[in-house]
């Protein structure tokens, strides 16, 4: 979606997405201060301006939830390289947790984080739980694309 052709309209939506009142976004978008309130409950309430700010912030939370998954997918590849090298110097046990937080960062188990689970749910369509063990590693990052 093209940025709106009213500058102000524009401005004022930027302050809202960057935390501000509709009031003080209103204000800081150029428009004067008297029946600011008023103003900016209206100017939000406009079709073009509630629409263009409704695609900016989905936008933002797919940012954001590409931004987690790539985070994951790296702790998941340092966590299987220090279960592997646990593991090839004879530490099982340090090996074996390395796995069991690659387990609970997938959400594998009873106590699995139920944010990490809509995560992926929203990346893959599938629940963690659903996933073959390649589906999984794919997910991790551990598998080439």
């Amino acid at each position: 979606m093209e940025p709106l052709k009213n500058g102000r309209h524009e401005l004022f939506i930027q302050g809202l997405l960057s935390g501000l009142s509709q009031e003080r976004a209103y204000v800081a978008a150029g428009y004067r201060d008297k029946g600011a309130a008023t103003h900016a409950s209206r100017l939000a309430r406009n079709g073009q301006v509630a629409a263009r700010l409704a695609y900016l912030q989905e936008l933002a939370a797919e940012k954001v939830v590409a931004e987690v998954a790539l985070d994951r997918a790296e702790v998941i590849r340092r966590l299987d390289r220090n279960a592997e090298t646990a593991f090839e110097a004879g530490a099982f046990s340090a090996s074996n947790q390395a796995l069991v937080a690659i387990g609970k960062t997938l959400g594998l188990f009873a106590e699995q984080n139920k944010q990490v689970a809509k995560e992926e749910v929203a990346l893959t369509g599938k629940h963690p739980s659903e996933m073959s063990l390649e589906e999984l590693q794919h997910a991790a990052g551990l598998l080439p694309e």
